[in-house]
């Protein structure tokens, strides 16, 4: 499990209340998604890449607001990426399928966001105090 230490950004969210809420959100998803790419980027470089390259090409970044809360992920929208990350069982027959084997798991999500969680957090926090302030200085004038 990845843990990180964050000192100040709740000195920043304060400076960030003084804005309008759609603005705060604005740049909370701009900054975040800046804060993911290194993951992401991380995970593109760990990723097997087959035949396709379906598996390779498939990651994208996608932030949500929920009740004022925003997240974001590193997702991979290959139908099979869970299956690359994790391993699968392998099964074969029609009507009567039995297992013949299994395919470990090859991670490339995980260790992508663990070498990456100190960066992503203070990138988070550069980004969010860059565009503080600019809007703090086009609201001075």
């Amino acid at each position: 499990m990845t843990s990180v230490e964050v000192t100040g950004l709740k000195e920043l969210l304060a400076r960030l209340e003084k804005f309008p809420v759609n603005l705060q959100t604005k740049l909370e998803r701009t900054a975040l998604r800046r804060a993911l790419q290194p993951v992401l980027e991380a995970a593109e470089a760990k990723v097997p890449v087959g035949e396709t390259g379906n598996l390779a090409s498939g990651f994208v970044i996608k932030t949500r607001n929920k009740k004022g809360l925003i997240s974001g992920r590193v997702v991979n929208t290959a139908p099979h990426a869970h299956l690359v990350e994790f391993g699968h069982r392998l099964i074969k027959g029609g009507r009567i399928r039995r297992m013949i084997g299994t395919v470990g798991p090859h991670a490339y999500l995980r260790p992508a966001l663990d070498e990456n969680a100190e960066k992503t957090v203070d990138i988070f926090a550069d980004e969010v105090e860059k565009a503080l302030d600019v809007m703090e200085a086009k609201a001075g004038s």
